[in-house]
């Protein structure tokens, strides 16, 4: 306890000392557990069912098909549910929101589909009633229902007696079986309702595929064994199921089993972007760490007459090592709770603002895992803040300390050598990251330049509304039903124009992709058409989203209600085939499964559907409603999204008149997902944004310590040498002689720790490419501009300390001891 006393006396004593140490590295421990958290929680904590490890995605790749991924067709479904040797059941899935009436106002909620064996799989047991039987998920089958935590909550009041009462979904009656568990969440998303699909077998075909795979492996078996047995299996599927794909159109679209843990449906690629986060963090953590062993560095270099005249009294090296390691450990500790703390509160703020399209936000926390890793970084720091002192200290010349060896021009530079090299290495590892967060910036000015394809997003608010079959059964009324509530929306006061589509452009609603076959150009018999990107728009959508169009004419409400089959191509569609967009109009086209032609009335410009850093897809843009299309004979799109340009002082207060207008039209329909396109733009490029605000507020951090610690080694060589440079002043040495001498050894320094940065941001930079857009990792102006950027800002962090040496009075400096 005395001991205790006396070390806390000690550090109080130099409160500058202590406080810039414990500040420091609890800065550089705080940043690296929270990021190490976000780690945690993300990527390396496992999903919250039992032995998720096991749970895999079924998808399949199909690039002349589609885009992306794709799921299973109830014709494999069946297949790999009754013929697999590798799973134990396999299920499919579906987000679909619906509307629930008779309890107010009509309300949309997230809703999902999912066959019967999802919840089995998951091993999740309902906190009431039960889940979906197999007879539930028959064709047929009574409607029945289940329903999550939050909603029964919600909703219905907690009331246990709601399992057995209707839930009006969609103009249906459905039953309430069951209630999920509070804790349930299945891949973030947060689905308010669960139905069954009730698929009827004898229907099945291979098309369709969007509906998403999820099976658990029987013990033993891996993901790669999995896609060997779903491999063997895709043939046995055409041979039974008959109607859709052929086995020789699946194989023409490179059609192949894509077999993944379950947890990377969520995490997505988000991985790669934390584990540079971590390494940014660790790179501000050893700068600090820099910082603070120069601090000891000059801490002890100032008690070295002391631990001479310790050890002269008797003292052993172990009882002065003992007491720098002391010194070291009460700093670390310190420094460890200050950055456990703010750790948790950067975990607060993030869970506030939920940035960058993060998954997985409700595991990240600071607990037990991620208090090891902080003492281990805690341990790590303190190591490497004591080796450079203990070093000193071991090899002390108790007959120079007790002289009070400070004089010598030779004695003083050997001592700063361990300085100079540790400055040198902040100096580097700041260029690096600051060269990393350049080339981020940069990329993010080239992707701000690129075009969305339509105009002033700040002015669209948008807008999703499904109009159920069972309100309106009939597809052409359910289009003049969508007509009339545009035209009412349009009366609104500030409404400059409305349109209708689809899926929003950038707003990742998922896509309709199919095969597509151009009159002009057919593909040889046997082989399949390429899949193509589909769009259902209502006419005024392209004059309302400022799309150009760049030959032939708009759609127009006569081709919606007459059905005269004319259909809108992007222009990077026009390229696949023709070299000038005016040559598509006219053409005929078909989709797959029909021989109905339809004509290419008009082209547009390419738009950015997936992203702003995405290529633009072959798009074509179909009217409002459709004869004769995937097998019925009026086809509409039931789930539509509404884009309207207002003036900007009209949008405070639309929503509310949005969702009136809805309902003096039809009571039934409820808005759902109301923002502004200007928001959704943004969203796209989340992911984007927090990596460049968190590698840049490190890349801040890093240059601040690097010029902290350029500054304290100069201040401190120009107080070392004040005798030197005395006597110099006094043989003839002029103030700019002087400044010299104090810079050349700073742009030493300077030189030295830039030639090291650029070295290892060429051999680190290229991990960052797959971050980056239409910027090379090597860029020779981020380079550049960096670089010289830190030169200066160095140089002129030695210039204050030479400046001072200048104006020294040699008379003092010769006094000075």
């Amino acid at each position: 306890m005395t001991r205790l006393r006396h070390l806390v006396r000690r550090l109080r004593n130099a409160p500058l000392f202590t406080a810039l140490s414990v500040l420091t590295l609890g800065l550089g421990i705080g940043a690296n557990t929270a990021i190490f958290s976000m780690l945690d929680g993300i990527l390396l904590k496992p999903l919250p069912f039992h032995q998720s490890e096991n749970l895999v995605s079924v998808l399949h790749q199909a690039p002349e098909l589609a885009r992306e991924p794709i799921g299973l067709s109830q014709a494999l479904y069946f297949t790999y549910r009754e013929q697999g040797r590798t799973f134990e059941d396999v299920a499919l899935y579906r987000t679909s929101p619906v509307t629930v009436t008779g309890r107010g106002r009509p309300q949309r909620v997230d809703g999902m589909l999912v066959t019967e064996a999802l919840l089995p799989l998951l091993r999740v047991r309902p906190h009431l009633g039960r889940f979906f039987s197999r007879q539930d998920d028959l064709p047929g089958a009574p409607p029945t229902v289940v329903v999550s935590h939050g909603y029964w909550t919600r909703e219905l009041g907690a009331d246990r007696r709601a399992v057995g009462r209707a839930l009006q979904i969609d103009g249906v009656p459905w039953t309430i079986i069951g209630v999920l568990p509070r804790d349930f969440h299945f891949l973030d998303l947060e689905s308010d309702v669960i139905m069954p699909f009730r698929f009827d077998r004898a229907q099945a075909r291979m098309a369709n595929f969007s509906a998403r795979g999820l099976a658990r492996l029987k013990p033993g078996y891996t993901t790669q064994q999995a896609e060997a047995d779903v491999e063997r299996m895709i043939p046995l599927a055409t041979e039974e199921f008959t109607r859709g794909l052929s086995l020789d159109m699946l194989n023409d679209a490179g059609f192949a089993p894509y077999i993944r843990p379950l947890k990377s449906e969520v995490v997505g690629a988000v991985g790669e972007v934390l584990w540079v986060l971590l390494a940014t963090v660790g790179i501000v953590l050893l700068i600090a760490c820099a910082n603070v062993a120069n601090l000891f560095l000059v801490r002890t270099e100032g008690r070295r007459r002391e631990f001479g005249v310790r050890r002269a009294l008797g003292a052993s090296r172990l009882q002065v090592v003992r007491e720098i390691l002391s010194e070291t450990l009460m700093l670390g500790l310190l420094s460890g709770v200050l950055g456990v703390f703010l750790a948790g509160g950067a975990i607060e703020l993030l869970r506030m603002l939920e940035p960058g399209n993060l998954p997985r936000l409700t595991q990240i926390a600071v607990d037990g895992k991620a208090l090891l890793f902080a003492a281990a970084v805690t341990l790590l720091s303190v190591l490497c803040c004591s080796v450079l002192p203990l070093l000193g200290t071991l090899r002390l010349d108790l007959v120079k300390a007790l002289k009070g060896g400070s004089r010598g021009a030779s004695q003083a530079g050997q001592r700063h050598r361990a300085r100079n090299v540790l400055v040198a290495g902040q100096v580097g590892l700041a260029l690096t990251l600051l060269i990393g967060s350049g080339l981020l910036t940069r990329s993010f000015i080239e992707l701000s330049r690129v075009e969305p394809g339509f105009s002033q997003p700040e002015d669209v608010l948008t807008m999703r509304l499904y109009v159920p079959q069972p309100v309106i059964p009939d597809a052409v009324a359910a289009a003049r039903t969508h007509q009339r509530i545009k035209e009412e929306i349009e009366s609104l006061p500030g409404v400059r124009g409305v349109g209708l589509v689809s899926t929003r452009p950038l707003a990742g609603e998922g896509s309709y992709d199919d095969l597509l076959d151009v009159q002009e150009f057919p593909v040889p018999a046997g082989q399949m058409p390429p899949g193509r990107l589909f769009k259902w728009i209502s006419p005024d959508y392209l004059e309302t989203m400022g799309i150009p169009l760049l030959a032939g004419r708009a759609l127009e409400w006569n081709d919606v209600h007459n059905l005269t089959s004319k259909v809108l191509v992007n222009e990077s569609f026009t390229r696949l085939y023709w070299p000038e967009p005016a040559q598509a109009v006219g053409k005929r086209l078909f989709e797959s499964g029909n021989r109905n032609p339809r004509e290419i009335v008009g082209v547009i410009g390419d738009v950015r559907e997936d992203g702003l850093a995405q290529p633009v897809p072959p798009i074509v843009y179909w009217p409002l409603l459709v004869s004769e299309f995937w097998g019925q004979e009026h086809f509409i799109l039931r789930s539509m999204s509404y884009v309207v340009r207002v003036d900007r002082r009209a949008r405070t207060g639309l929503a509310q008149s949005l969702q009136d207008t809805v309902w003096s039209v039809n009571g039934n329909l409820a808005v759902a997902d109301m923002q502004g396109m200007d928001a959704i733009v943004a969203h796209s490029s989340a992911q984007r944004t927090f990596t460049l605000v968190m590698l840049a507020a490190a890349a801040a951090g890093a240059l601040l310590l690097a010029v902290v610690g350029i500054y304290g080694v100069i201040s401190h060589t120009v107080s070392q040498r004040t005798r030197e440079i005395g006597i110099r002043a006094a043989l003839g040495a002029d103030r700019r002689a002087i400044r010299l001498l104090v810079l050349r050894h700073g742009a030493v320094l300077t030189v030295a720790g830039l030639l090291m940065g650029l070295a290892a941001s060429a051999l680190l930079t290229g991990w960052m490419s797959s971050l980056l857009f239409q910027t090379s990792g090597f860029d020779p102006l981020t380079y550049l501009v960096v670089t010289a950027l830190l030169g200066v800002v160095a140089l002129l962090a030695t210039y204050l300390p030479a400046r001072r040496a200048s104006r020294l009075d040699p008379l003092e400096a010769l006094r000075w001891e």
